[in-house]
């Protein structure tokens, strides 16, 4: 099996027992798999390709977790932002899944804040 593989295949079973975890209001677990997809993400912070091979397959992937996860990491990486955010968009208007709906809807609302900001600061350069 291949890194990407690998990769892929924990970050699919932290994200699913993540997403578990919180439609049973097991938090204390949730935050547990979620830092765990966290540090294995931050190795695609100085490789985005790696991190493109691994999550953007994932954003397509049965599980709303799984996809609410991978288009949250994309984002921060800058790739596939257009895809990322309309899979939060999709995630956020499902009501059959509350728990990760509201996460996809808080994680939607930052990344909103986050382009509001860069439009405005880009705004502000151009100004000057």
């Amino acid at each position: 099996m291949s890194n990407i593989q690998t990769l892929q295949r924990d970050i699919e079973e932290l994200a699913i027992s993540w997403g578990e975890a919180l439609k049973i209001g097991d938090y204390r677990k949730a935050n547990k798999q979620n830092s765990a997809v966290t540090r294995l993400t931050r190795e695609f912070i100085n490789d985005k390709k790696l991190g493109e091979a691994v999550l953007i397959p994932l954003l397509r992937h049965p599980s709303p977790s799984v996809r609410l996860l991978a288009s949250v990491h994309a984002l921060d990486l800058g790739i596939h932002t257009q895809e990322s955010e309309d899979t939060l968009i999709s995630i956020a208007g499902d009501p059959s899944i509350r728990a990760i709906r509201l996460m996809a809807q808080i994680n939607l609302s930052e990344w909103n804040k986050k382009k509001r900001a860069t439009s405005n600061n880009q705004k502000d350069e151009q100004a000057d």
